[in-house]
Order: C-alpha cells, then sequence, then structure tokens
C-alpha cells in the first residue's frame, strides 16, 4: 500500500512539473500587447511598427495615425520622447501575443490626452460583439469625450456615472474584464464605474486584439503607454490539492495475522 502511494505520489508530481512548467504559475501576470512608441522606426513621424509585446495589423486595417516627438506637444504623461497622435477618424488595431480566454482575465491600459472638440474609443475585440470595425467585433467599447462625459456602448451610446474627462489633460485609464462573464468596468484617474454591459451581447469566449479610434472631427488627440495584461486560469491549484492529499495519506495498518 505504501509502495502504491509512493508512486502515485510521483506520477502526481510529475504531471505538475509539466503543468508548471507548460503554463504560467496561477496569479502570475503576463504582458500580451505593450507599446509607449519609443522604438517606432524614425524618422517621425511615422505609424506605430515597434511595440514591445503583440504585433500590429498590416494591409487594411494597418495602423492610421502617426508616432510624433512628445516635445511638440502635449508632451508625454510619463516623460518618455514619443507619443500618438490620432486624427479624424483613424482606426488602430492591436494584435494580443495570445488570445485571452474564459476564465482569464484581461487589463487593457492607457494614458489619453483629449483636444477640446474631439473623442476617442477604445475596445476589446473578441469572438462576439453586435458591431464590427474592418471585420473586427468589438466586445467592449468605450468613449472619452472632450465634453467631460465617458460612455460605454450597448445598442447606444451610454454615460458612465462618475466618470470624467478634463479635456487636454493626460489622464490614466484602465478597462478590465473577466473573459466569459457579461459586464466589465473602466477607471478614469481615480474613479471607478460600476459593472458596464458587453456590446449587445452576453460575453464572450477570448479576446484576441485592442482598438484605437478617433472621432469625426478634425483635430488630434493623443494616446501612451498601451499595455495590456492577462492573468491566466488557476490551472495548476487542483493538481496542488492532490499532491497534498496523496502526500498526507497514511497507510492503514492491519492487525498482525491479517
Amino acid at each position: 500500500m505504501k509502495l502504491r502511494s509512493t508512486m502515485l505520489l510521483l506520477g502526481v508530481a510529475g504531471m505538475l512539473g509539466f503543468a508548471i512548467g507548460s503554463q504560467p504559475v496561477n496569479g502570475a501576470t503576463i504582458t500580451v500587447f505593450q507599446d509607449n512608441f519609443e522604438n517606432t522606426t524614425t524618422p517621425l513621424p511615422h505609424i506605430p511598427d515597434a511595440p514591445q509585446a503583440g504585433s500590429y495589423p498590416t494591409g487594411l486595417v494597418a495602423p492610421q495615425s502617426k508616432v510624433i516627438a512628445a516635445g511638440v506637444t502635449p508632451g508625454s504623461p510619463a516623460g518618455g520622447s514619443n507619443i500618438l497622435e490620432i486624427a479624424n477618424k483613424n482606426r488602430n488595431y492591436g494584435t494580443l501575443s495570445s488570445s485571452v480566454l474564459t476564465s482569464q482575465t484581461i487589463t487593457f491600459e492607457w494614458d489619453a490626452n483629449i483636444a477640446s472638440g474631439t473623442a476617442l474609443q477604445f475596445a476589446l475585440i473578441g469572438d462576439q460583439g453586435a458591431t464590427s470595425l474592418d471585420g473586427f467585433k468589438l466586445t467592449t467599447w468605450v468613449q472619452l469625450n472632450s465634453s467631460g462625459t465617458v460612455q460605454y456602448y450597448n445598442s447606444k451610446w451610454n454615460t458612465i456615472t462618475g466618470l470624467s474627462v478634463t479635456p487636454d489633460t493626460w489622464q490614466h485609464y484602465v478597462m478590465e474584464y473577466a473573459v466569459g462573464t457579461g459586464t466589465f468596468t473602466l477607471k478614469a484617474g481615480n474613479n471607478q464605474s460600476g459593472a458596464l454591459s458587453l456590446n449587445g451581447v452576453a460575453s464572450a469566449s477570448q479576446i484576441t486584439n485592442i482598438a484605437v479610434t478617433g472621432g469625426s472631427n478634425g483635430n488630434s488627440r493623443y494616446v501612451d503607454n498601451l499595455n495590456v495584461t492577462a492573468v491566466p486560469e488557476p490551472a495548476s491549484m487542483a493538481l496542488f490539492g492532490v499532491v497534498s492529499a496523496v502526500g498526507l495519506r497514511r497507510p492503514q495498518r492491519h492487525p498482525q495475522g491479517q
């Protein structure tokens, strides 16, 4: 019995070693897209083409905006040399280095400076979404308006209570979505939204891209420090439980003579 338990423990430990070696450890955050625009090909202005993680599509959906030197205007929120200038109706898409799947949480962060009379839109793109741009389904979709309002789209633009935009000022934003659920949240500066509905769908099972798009007027708006992270599903925790159970099990003792 003792030999059998030992063999089982060794077998499960081997499985656990394989799981840990082939997957991120439970709770570990991985970066699936990142661009601070510092590595963009020069001379500037130039389309963004050198993210630190992830990639940009090519062809018809290639980035339309230009990276410019931050010293021109309005400076950089983190003291960097470059920022992304987004003009009238520009559409920009980033491809994640790996899809974020059900039971994983994706966090999309960015800095934005919105000039008076303009708007900026940000979205998580996945396998579900009632609105499509260039063939991409927008799962979550928010809009930052220089009028001061922050909105999310679900059949129509809805104002998010408690969040606001100050035009011509850099502000940090954080969008978070647990893939497979029916709501997401948005943080603007120090203010956090409640649960927000997805774009016309009950849920999505994967997120593959992000979108950053400009409004319909001619004024420029600016973005910096795009960062998308994911917390993988804690797949290995069950194996820890099995190992613990086997390791703690005591061999049964039988009376002598039996």
